[in-house]
Protein backbone atom coordinates (compact mmCIF):
# COMPACT_ATOMS: atom_id res chain seq x y z
CA UNK A 1 0.00 0.00 0.00
CA UNK A 2 1.33 3.56 -0.92
CA UNK A 3 2.25 5.51 2.07
CA UNK A 4 -0.21 8.56 1.02
CA UNK A 5 -3.75 8.25 -0.25
CA UNK A 6 -4.02 9.59 -3.69
CA UNK A 7 -7.41 10.15 -5.89
CA UNK A 8 -8.76 11.39 -9.09
CA UNK A 9 -12.06 13.60 -9.13
CA UNK A 10 -13.80 14.32 -11.88
CA UNK A 11 -15.34 18.25 -12.70
CA UNK A 12 -18.16 17.51 -10.42
CA UNK A 13 -16.58 16.59 -7.83
CA UNK A 14 -17.52 12.29 -8.27
CA UNK A 15 -14.50 9.87 -7.15
CA UNK A 16 -12.90 8.14 -10.37
CA UNK A 17 -10.59 6.36 -8.93
CA UNK A 18 -8.17 5.85 -5.79
CA UNK A 19 -6.46 3.54 -3.52
CA UNK A 20 -7.16 1.76 -0.66
CA UNK A 21 -5.32 4.45 1.85
CA UNK A 22 -7.52 7.11 0.43
CA UNK A 23 -10.71 5.58 0.49
CA UNK A 24 -9.82 5.40 4.39
CA UNK A 25 -10.24 9.56 3.85
CA UNK A 26 -13.24 8.92 1.49
CA UNK A 27 -15.67 5.98 3.05
CA UNK A 28 -18.56 6.99 1.39
CA UNK A 29 -16.85 7.69 -2.11
CA UNK A 30 -17.81 11.62 -1.82
CA UNK A 31 -14.85 14.25 -1.69
CA UNK A 32 -15.01 15.76 1.79
CA UNK A 33 -16.81 19.06 0.63
CA UNK A 34 -19.69 17.45 -0.72
CA UNK A 35 -19.84 14.92 1.86
CA UNK A 36 -21.99 17.09 4.38
CA UNK A 37 -22.40 14.15 7.29
CA UNK A 38 -18.40 13.69 7.46
CA UNK A 39 -17.64 17.17 7.03
CA UNK A 40 -16.93 16.93 11.38
CA UNK A 41 -14.11 14.55 10.27
CA UNK A 42 -12.44 17.44 8.54
CA UNK A 43 -10.75 19.98 11.21
CA UNK A 44 -8.64 22.05 9.59
CA UNK A 45 -7.83 26.14 10.83
CA UNK A 46 -6.46 29.20 8.55
CA UNK A 47 -3.51 30.93 10.10
CA UNK A 48 -5.73 33.80 11.84
CA UNK A 49 -7.44 30.77 13.86
CA UNK A 50 -10.68 30.91 11.90
CA UNK A 51 -12.14 27.34 10.57
CA UNK A 52 -11.27 26.02 7.23
CA UNK A 53 -15.17 25.38 5.65
CA UNK A 54 -15.89 22.91 3.30
CA UNK A 55 -16.03 25.35 0.26
CA UNK A 56 -12.42 25.87 1.09
CA UNK A 57 -11.21 22.28 1.09
CA UNK A 58 -8.06 21.38 -0.78
CA UNK A 59 -10.22 19.69 -3.40
CA UNK A 60 -13.05 22.08 -3.47
CA UNK A 61 -10.64 24.97 -4.59
CA UNK A 62 -8.60 22.75 -7.05
CA UNK A 63 -11.91 22.44 -9.25
CA UNK A 64 -12.16 26.25 -9.02
CA UNK A 65 -8.71 26.20 -11.13
CA UNK A 66 -6.92 26.36 -7.54
CA UNK A 67 -3.11 24.26 -6.75
CA UNK A 68 -3.14 23.45 -3.47
CA UNK A 69 0.26 22.78 -2.52
CA UNK A 70 2.06 21.80 -0.34
CA UNK A 71 -1.61 21.62 0.95
CA UNK A 72 -4.39 22.57 3.74
CA UNK A 73 -3.53 20.62 6.86
CA UNK A 74 -6.67 18.79 9.13
CA UNK A 75 -6.89 16.82 12.07
CA UNK A 76 -8.97 14.08 10.45
CA UNK A 77 -11.05 11.83 12.39
CA UNK A 78 -10.91 7.84 12.23
CA UNK A 79 -13.67 5.90 12.62
CA UNK A 80 -12.34 4.85 15.84
CA UNK A 81 -12.11 8.62 17.16
CA UNK A 82 -8.56 9.24 16.79
CA UNK A 83 -7.64 12.29 15.26
CA UNK A 84 -4.65 11.99 12.93
CA UNK A 85 -2.89 15.11 11.82
CA UNK A 86 -3.06 15.03 7.77
CA UNK A 87 -2.27 17.33 4.56
CA UNK A 88 -3.82 17.38 1.51
CA UNK A 89 -2.86 18.42 -2.09
CA UNK A 90 -4.76 18.85 -5.03
CA UNK A 91 -4.08 20.11 -8.41
CA UNK A 92 -6.47 20.72 -11.00
CA UNK A 93 -6.58 18.49 -13.94
CA UNK A 94 -7.65 20.38 -17.55
CA UNK A 95 -8.13 19.48 -20.76
CA UNK A 96 -6.53 21.11 -23.89
CA UNK A 97 -8.93 24.30 -24.08
CA UNK A 98 -7.72 24.85 -20.26
CA UNK A 99 -11.09 24.04 -19.07
CA UNK A 100 -11.09 21.95 -15.49
CA UNK A 101 -12.12 18.63 -15.80
CA UNK A 102 -10.84 16.70 -12.91
CA UNK A 103 -8.55 17.23 -9.63
CA UNK A 104 -5.66 15.21 -8.42
CA UNK A 105 -5.25 14.87 -4.97
CA UNK A 106 -3.09 13.55 -2.23
CA UNK A 107 -3.91 12.76 1.57
CA UNK A 108 -0.38 12.03 3.89
CA UNK A 109 -0.90 11.24 7.25
CA UNK A 110 2.05 14.01 9.42
CA UNK A 111 0.76 13.08 12.86
CA UNK A 112 4.09 12.14 14.10
CA UNK A 113 6.31 14.46 12.24
CA UNK A 114 3.69 17.65 13.48
CA UNK A 115 3.11 16.18 17.09
CA UNK A 116 7.08 15.71 17.48
CA UNK A 117 7.28 19.43 16.12
CA UNK A 118 4.81 20.84 18.73
CA UNK A 119 7.00 19.08 21.68
CA UNK A 120 9.56 20.71 19.99
CA UNK A 121 8.14 24.16 20.05
CA UNK A 122 7.00 23.62 23.82
CA UNK A 123 10.60 22.22 24.57
CA UNK A 124 12.19 25.66 23.05
CA UNK A 125 9.40 27.76 24.70
CA UNK A 126 10.47 26.33 28.70
CA UNK A 127 13.86 26.74 27.77
CA UNK A 128 13.59 30.08 26.55
CA UNK A 129 11.50 30.95 29.30
CA UNK A 130 14.47 30.81 32.14
CA UNK A 131 17.99 33.02 31.13
CA UNK A 132 20.56 30.82 31.09
CA UNK A 133 23.93 32.56 31.10
CA UNK A 134 26.32 31.42 28.49
CA UNK A 135 30.09 32.19 28.91
CA UNK A 136 32.02 33.37 25.95
CA UNK A 137 35.80 32.36 25.58
CA UNK A 138 38.70 32.85 23.45
CA UNK A 139 41.62 30.31 23.76
CA UNK A 140 43.91 30.57 20.20
CA UNK A 141 44.30 31.75 17.34
CA UNK A 142 44.74 29.76 13.89
CA UNK A 143 46.63 31.34 11.35
CA UNK A 144 45.13 32.15 7.78
CA UNK A 145 47.88 31.36 5.83
CA UNK A 146 48.01 27.88 7.51
CA UNK A 147 49.71 26.32 10.40
CA UNK A 148 49.14 25.16 13.93
CA UNK A 149 47.32 26.73 16.03
CA UNK A 150 49.04 29.38 18.67
CA UNK A 151 47.49 30.01 22.22
CA UNK A 152 46.70 33.43 22.96
CA UNK A 153 49.05 33.36 25.84
CA UNK A 154 51.62 33.73 23.02
CA UNK A 155 51.07 36.94 22.20
CA UNK A 156 49.99 38.12 25.61
CA UNK A 157 52.17 41.27 26.79
CA UNK A 158 52.28 42.26 22.87
CA UNK A 159 50.89 45.06 20.70
CA UNK A 160 48.70 44.07 18.38
CA UNK A 161 46.12 44.61 15.28
CA UNK A 162 42.70 43.57 16.96
CA UNK A 163 39.74 43.37 13.45
CA UNK A 164 36.40 43.34 14.39
CA UNK A 165 33.79 43.60 11.71
CA UNK A 166 30.51 42.57 14.08
CA UNK A 167 27.40 43.99 15.76
CA UNK A 168 29.43 44.90 18.77
CA UNK A 169 33.31 45.01 17.96
CA UNK A 170 34.77 46.55 21.49
CA UNK A 171 33.09 42.51 23.04
CA UNK A 172 35.95 41.55 21.20
CA UNK A 173 38.84 43.87 21.82
CA UNK A 174 37.75 43.28 25.80
CA UNK A 175 38.29 39.86 25.56
CA UNK A 176 41.71 40.26 24.36
CA UNK A 177 42.64 42.72 26.57
CA UNK A 178 41.61 40.28 29.19
CA UNK A 179 44.25 37.90 28.26
CA UNK A 180 47.31 40.71 28.65
CA UNK A 181 47.17 41.48 25.20
CA UNK A 182 47.87 45.18 23.54
CA UNK A 183 44.81 45.71 21.45
CA UNK A 184 44.74 48.33 18.40
CA UNK A 185 41.50 48.22 17.60
CA UNK A 186 39.94 48.37 14.32
CA UNK A 187 36.40 48.51 14.37
CA UNK A 188 34.69 47.49 10.99
CA UNK A 189 31.01 47.26 9.67
CA UNK A 190 29.18 44.40 9.89
CA UNK A 191 28.80 41.88 7.16
CA UNK A 192 31.98 43.98 6.00
CA UNK A 193 33.18 42.99 2.38
CA UNK A 194 37.14 43.34 3.59
CA UNK A 195 39.90 44.15 0.71
CA UNK A 196 43.74 43.58 1.37
CA UNK A 197 43.73 46.93 1.63
CA UNK A 198 42.01 47.45 4.64
CA UNK A 199 44.21 45.05 6.63
CA UNK A 200 47.01 47.23 5.95
CA UNK A 201 47.94 48.72 9.05
CA UNK A 202 51.72 50.25 8.48
CA UNK A 203 53.23 48.21 10.52
CA UNK A 204 53.64 44.61 10.76
CA UNK A 205 52.31 43.73 14.01
CA UNK A 206 50.23 40.35 14.72
CA UNK A 207 46.59 40.94 13.12
CA UNK A 208 43.51 39.24 15.51
CA UNK A 209 40.33 39.00 13.95
CA UNK A 210 37.02 37.26 14.67
CA UNK A 211 36.37 34.30 12.37
CA UNK A 212 33.73 35.62 10.79
CA UNK A 213 35.57 37.89 9.64
CA UNK A 214 38.53 35.62 9.10
CA UNK A 215 36.46 33.87 6.23
CA UNK A 216 36.14 37.01 4.42
CA UNK A 217 39.89 37.76 4.37
CA UNK A 218 41.13 33.90 4.12
CA UNK A 219 42.27 35.00 0.46
CA UNK A 220 44.90 37.58 1.15
CA UNK A 221 45.51 36.67 4.81
CA UNK A 222 49.59 35.91 5.45
CA UNK A 223 51.59 34.90 7.86
CA UNK A 224 50.35 37.21 10.61
CA UNK A 225 47.13 37.58 10.01
CA UNK A 226 45.05 35.16 12.60
CA UNK A 227 41.61 33.53 13.16
CA UNK A 228 40.47 33.89 16.69
CA UNK A 229 37.55 30.93 17.47
CA UNK A 230 34.68 32.36 19.52
CA UNK A 231 33.83 29.12 21.97
CA UNK A 232 30.01 29.44 23.55
CA UNK A 233 29.60 27.71 27.10
CA UNK A 234 26.32 26.92 29.20
CA UNK A 235 26.19 25.95 32.27
CA UNK A 236 25.60 22.34 33.27
CA UNK A 237 21.99 23.20 34.58
CA UNK A 238 21.08 23.74 31.17
CA UNK A 239 21.93 20.55 30.03
CA UNK A 240 20.15 18.75 33.11
CA UNK A 241 17.15 20.95 32.15
CA UNK A 242 17.08 19.76 28.50
CA UNK A 243 17.55 15.83 29.38
CA UNK A 244 15.06 16.10 32.01
CA UNK A 245 12.07 18.11 29.20
CA UNK A 246 13.17 15.24 26.55
CA UNK A 247 12.51 12.44 28.85
CA UNK A 248 9.02 14.35 29.71
CA UNK A 249 8.40 14.83 25.79
CA UNK A 250 9.20 11.62 24.32
CA UNK A 251 5.95 10.03 23.32
CA UNK A 252 5.66 6.48 25.28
Amino acid sequence: MLPVGVCIVDAEGRLQLSNDRMRTYLPTGKVPSTDRPNHYRWQGWHPDGSRIEPHDFAIACALRGETVVPGLEFQFIHDDGRARWTRVAAAPLRDAGGEVTGVFAIAVDIDDLKRATERQAVLLAELQHRLWPMALHIDSAQPLAGGRARPLAYFKGQRVHAVAGIAHPQRFFDMLRARGIGVVPHAFADHQAYQPQDLSFGSQLPVLMTEKDAVKCRAFGNDWHYAVPLRAELPAAFWVALTDRLDKLRPN
